[in-house]
C-alpha cells in the first residue's frame, strides 16, 4: 500500500470508510445513479474522499465492450449497423448490458461482441507509424481502436473515468459541504 493511501485511510473513521465504500458500491451497481448524481446535483465530496473512492474503484476490474448493434431506422424503414464501444464498465454494467441484449427481443440484434479487460488494453505494444514507418509504443487500446481511445488515465484524474462510465458528476468541496459530514451533522441534531 502506498504511503499516500495509508494517510487517506487513516484520516477516516470506520463509519466514514463504510459510507465511502457504500457510495462507491451504489455508483458501480445502480443503473439509475446518473439520475441522482448529475450536473444539477453532483456527489459532493472532499478531495480526500474522492481520492479514497478512486483508490477503491481501481481495485475493481473494468471492461471495454465493443459490438455491432442492428438498429431499425424508422425514417428509412431499414436496419443499420452501429458499432458500439463502451469503455470502463464495471462487472455489474457488463451483466446488465448483456442481460438486456440477450433478452428474447434483442438477441438477434447484437453481433461481434468482445469484452476486454481495461488492464489488458493498457498494455504497450509496438506499432508502425503511418508515413514514416517508425516503431512506436502505443497502448493495445490505441492499436485496436485508434488514438481516440487513448486511455483517460494519461490525461485526466481517475475520477473522470468513474464519471464517464456511470454518467455521474462529482464536486470537490470543503468538509463542511461534503455529503458525509452533512449526513453526520443531521444525525447528531
Amino acid at each position: 500500500m502506498k504511503k499516500e493511501e495509508t494517510k487517506t485511510i487513516d484520516q477516516f473513521d470506520s463509519d466514514h470508510i463504510k459510507w465511502l465504500k457504500d457510495i462507491l458500491s451504489f455508483i458501480q451497481k445502480n443503473s439509475l445513479v446518473d439520475k441522482i448524481y448529475n450536473r444539477e446535483n453532483p456527489l459532493k465530496v472532499t478531495k480526500a474522499e474522492l481520492d479514497f473512492i478512486c483508490d477503491e474503484d481501481k481495485k475493481s476490474q473494468r471492461f471495454f465492450m465493443d459490438y455491432h448493434l442492428e438498429k431499425h431506422d424508422s425514417k428509412s424503414k431499414r436496419y443499420d449497423f452501429q458499432w458500439v464501444r463502451d469503455p470502463y464498465l464495471t462487472d455489474s454494467q457488463v451483466k446488465r448490458i448483456l442481460s438486456y441484449y440477450f433478452s428474447k427481443k434483442c438477441k438477434d440484434k447484437i453481433s461481434n461482441l468482445k469484452i476486454t479487460s481495461e488492464k489488458m488494453l493498457e498494455q504497450k505494444v509496438t506499432s508502425k507509424t503511418i508515413g514514416t514507418n517508425k516503431d512506436v509504443k502505443v497502448s493495445l487500446r490505441e492499436y485496436w481502436f485508434d488514438e481516440r481511445y487513448k486511455p483517460f488515465t494519461d490525461t485526466f484524474h481517475y475520477s473522470s473515468i468513474i464519471e464517464f462510465a456511470h454518467r455521474i458528476k462529482f464536486e470537490v468541496v470543503d468538509e463542511k459541504d461534503s455529503e458525509y459530514f452533512n449526513l453526520k451533522s443531521k444525525k447528531n441534531n
